[in-house]
């Protein structure tokens, strides 16, 4: 994976070689350098400069189709969480007001039992079986499932 170190390099390089061009042309224009000097060092520059913006380009496209695939990957996992919790309708489920809040939380992100236990105030073994509980009523087997629940009960109508 490219660092963005490189990156940032990489544009600081070819923004240098654009300066040193301009010092050139500024140079020859005020007679400090002859013509020939000029064509001849601005040609090198230039040729150095396209090449770091052609590398900069392939690095950004490479970059940009990799992040494209994990989207991809991403949105394919998502769709199988909510074709598996489709089913699931908490309004027929006897959810506690409690296994509620817990299902909310997940469904923001919350997911260890650490991180649920000091949300609610509550102990791990406490957050533990209404999550188990959630899982035993849904009829499902995962968090992730419940991350699925949440979002679809958050969104019905």
């Amino acid at each position: 994976m490219i660092r963005l170190w490189t990156i940032v390099a990489l544009v600081s390089g070819a923004l240098v070689v654009g300066a040193i061009q301009r010092v050139l042309v500024q140079a020859s224009t005020l007679d400090w350098l002859p013509r020939s000097a000029l064509e001849s060092a601005t040609t090198d520059w230039q040729l150095i400069q396209s090449t770091v913006v052609s590398i900069l380009a392939v690095l950004a496209f490479t970059r940009v189709r990799d992040l494209a695939k994990t989207f991809a990957a991403s949105e394919r996992v998502a769709g199988s969480i909510l074709d598996r919790v489709r089913h699931v309708d908490l309004d027929a489920m006897d959810i506690s007001p409690r296994e509620s809040e817990v299902l909310n939380l997940i469904g923001s992100g919350l997911l260890t039992d650490a991180e649920l236990s000091e949300a609610l105030h509550i102990s791990t073994s406490t957050v533990q079986s209404h999550v188990k509980s959630l899982l035993r009523k849904t009829g499902l087997s995962s968090r992730k499932d419940l991350i699925g629940v949440a979002h679809i009960s958050r969104n019905r109508p």
